[in-house]
């Protein structure tokens, strides 16, 4: 690992702050232990058993805490520890000096006296006093095969972030499984059974194997995104399997029980290095299995589900749309097509039920949520009105929440933010946004005093040649500054970010984010006023979305059971409706309700079923309102089975 990710994972106020858990001091095996190996030419460091105490109690509370948070209990480690309470740590002095342990720092685990350890019991701890930063060219940690972690003791690698993430590989964590600012809930699952976390459940006498087959059948949805199907048999039962690309990098993972069962890789629509993946497995006794790399050249769908675009979006302009309700694996489907789907970064996630509609996107750190191939969506309109929700933890605040470039400490390009002291119109606590089109760059800074920790929508509207407009809560804005007008078309973008702005590369938004629309348009006040919730209005209306997604389980690759979809379909307006739902052009399909009465802001999954028939059957289903039947709308899904 490099040194400048290691140095990045160095924030631990939080961990000061937990409760203290009990450790069992009796156990001996699956236990910490730290050794101070010391060169033969070097003084030793005032205070290090404090120091490595210190680090060792520090990451047993990460992990505690982490597991507590995943629904585990604060369960974790144990390190060795004498009868007064106190961190043990052996002293060893290199029989060689400085030089020959930093260009090869396993030396020092061959002079550590194996009687003091059982090798396959113990996790070494082994803070090396080296004269580098480093060890070898660049790693600020190194973690080997028989779980033994080694950290260069006389450098700011010498960590609490460094010393977690290297004993996170020896529980058996690969890479990505996420760090000091909190683990994968696929990592916590893991430990849930690792023999370090449970040092005083009783052995089993054999550990099986499980056996791993990957199923030639395959499906894609949408097209470009491929699900490949592996059976996983294990008689000590099943817990988790998941799923490593590129260089063991954690991609996905997959909750399973039993003895048999089928784990789904979705790629998400990305392209893998080497176009591979392994498949581990954790069972219920903590026994693991680490598969081989399994090749997805020859990987063709037998099935295509799509989801089509509907006519009345495209023609309303709404070329992006992310509710941000729920996703699939790390992706947030872009609601009104199969491209542009929005990927969560580690360290935001989705809260069910705490956005303004339905869930929301919580930004943490420095990592939000990216568009696919989202600088497509921006460069070269020549009008668009982004609208969202965004809701502050804080004001007096520069944090922004769209963004499309790298962060660079600049503003040239299509972004959104709170402004704590607006730059140009000297306001305080404003709303700043700026465009870059082929004829320059145009900012805006809203009113003063306009940043809330309430619910806030916004929309940003631009059509070639005109001002800026900026819309809060429906209202136009009266701004403090708005740059001249300019022509052409957008320019400079080279992502499309959702909860981040473009000053601070180690910043996220601090809050909530929900319902991001884009817009290939100018909308008018009236259209963004009419957008759902965005003004409180004393008449009442009607209205209905729809989003689908596919049923694909283990038996979806039987030839012999139909396809099913899972519709959702809400109620957008702001009175209780009944939505009726039809299917046109297929009497052979069929949907599991007829009707749904829903109060506002609430939706219902319907299970629309198309029978399995060679061929391509394209099948639209239509929703309306009947408290108004002008409201309505639909979803074309395309099924194509193959031989």
């Amino acid at each position: 690992m490099k040194l400048q990710l290691h140095l990045l994972s160095i924030t631990l106020f939080m961990l000061l702050l937990l409760p203290c858990f009990a450790q069992n001091s009796s156990s001996q095996d699956y236990i910490v232990k730290l050794f101070y190996f010391l060169p033969n030419d070097r003084d030793a460091q005032p205070n290090i058993d404090a120091k490595m105490e210190d680090l060792i109690k520090k990451a047993q509370q990460f992990y505690a805490n982490q597991m507590e948070i995943h629904g585990h209990g604060n369960k974790t480690f144990q390190y060795e520890k004498d009868k007064f309470g106190k961190a043990v740590v052996h002293h060893v002095i290199g029989k060689q000096g400085d030089s020959s342990y930093w260009k090869n720092p396993a030396k020092a685990f061959r002079e550590i006296d194996k009687s003091l350890y059982k090798y396959n019991k113990t996790i070494l701890f082994v803070g090396l006093d080296i004269s580098k930063k480093v060890l070898l060219k660049n790693a600020c940690g190194l973690a080997y095969p028989g779980k033994r972690i080694v950290l260069p003791a006389s450098s700011s690698c010498f960590n609490v972030g460094v010393t977690a993430h290297e004993l996170g590989h020896a529980f058996g964590l690969p890479h990505g499984y996420g760090g000091m600012k909190g683990i994968s809930k696929y990592a916590a699952r893991w430990l849930d059974v690792n023999r370090y976390f449970n040092p005083d459940r009783i052995e089993i006498k054999k550990d099986n194997e499980a056996q791993i087959k990957m199923h030639s059948s395959s499906i894609a949805y949408p097209p470009n995104n491929l699900h490949i199907f592996f059976q996983i048999t294990d008689p000590d039962g099943l817990h988790l399997a998941r799923f490593l690309t590129g260089s063991t990098i954690l991609h996905s993972g997959e909750f399973l029980s039993g003895e048999k069962g089928i784990a789904t890789f979705t790629n998400f629509g990305e392209t893998l290095k080497n176009n591979r993946v392994k498949v581990n497995t954790a069972d219920i006794n903590g026994g693991a299995t680490w598969g081989k790399w399994s090749s997805l050249d020859d990987a063709q769908p037998n099935m295509v589900l799509d989801i089509s675009v509907n006519n009345k979006a495209a023609q309303d302009g709404l070329i992006g749309y992310w509710t941000l309700d729920e996703a699939k694996g790390p992706y947030v489907f872009n609601s009104i097509g199969n491209t542009h789907h929005a990927k969560i970064k580690e360290g935001a996630i989705l809260q069910a039920n705490s956005g303004k509609i339905g869930g929301a996107l919580e930004t943490k750190w420095k990592n939000a949520a990216t568009i696919e191939n989202g600088a497509e969506l921006i460069n070269d309109l020549t009008a668009f009105t982004i609208a969202l929700w965004v809701k502050s933890n804080q004001i007096n605040t520069d944090r922004g929440f769209i963004s499309s470039r790298m962060p660079n400490k600049r503003e040239q390009s299509f972004s959104l933010r709170y402004d704590a002291t607006g730059s140009k119109g000297g306001s305080n606590n404003v709303i700043r946004a700026t465009i870059k089109t082929t004829d320059g760059i145009q900012t805006y800074e809203s009113a003063s005093n306009v940043q809330t920790t309430e619910w806030q929508h916004i929309a940003l509207a631009w059509d070639s040649g005109q001002k800026l407009k900026l819309y809060i809560n429906g209202i136009l804005d009266h701004p403090t500054f708005n740059s001249s007008a300019k022509n052409g078309k957008l320019t400079g973008a080279n992502r499309l970010v959702i909860g981040k702005g473009s000053l601070d590369n180690h910043n996220a938004w601090r809050g909530l984010v929900d319902d991001v629309r884009l817009y290939n348009r100018a909308l008018s006040a009236k259209e963004i006023a009419d957008i759902p919730h965005v003004t409180n209005k004393d008449d009442r209306f009607h209205g209905v979305s729809m989003s689908v997604v596919a049923d694909i389980t283990d038996e979806s690759i039987d030839p012999n059971v139909d396809v099913q979809y899972i519709l959702t379909v809400t109620n957008i307006g702001n009175k209780n409706d009944t939505i009726t739902l039809s299917v046109s052009d297929n009497e052979d399909t069929s949907l599991s309700k007829e009707s749904v009465t829903l109060t506002q802001g609430t939706s219902s999954p319907v299970i629309l079923t198309v029978p399995r028939i060679v061929g391509i059957q394209q099948v639209t289903v239509i929703a309306t309102s009947q408290g108004d039947s002008t409201k309505s709308a639909q979803i074309t899904t395309t099924t194509t089975i193959k031989r």
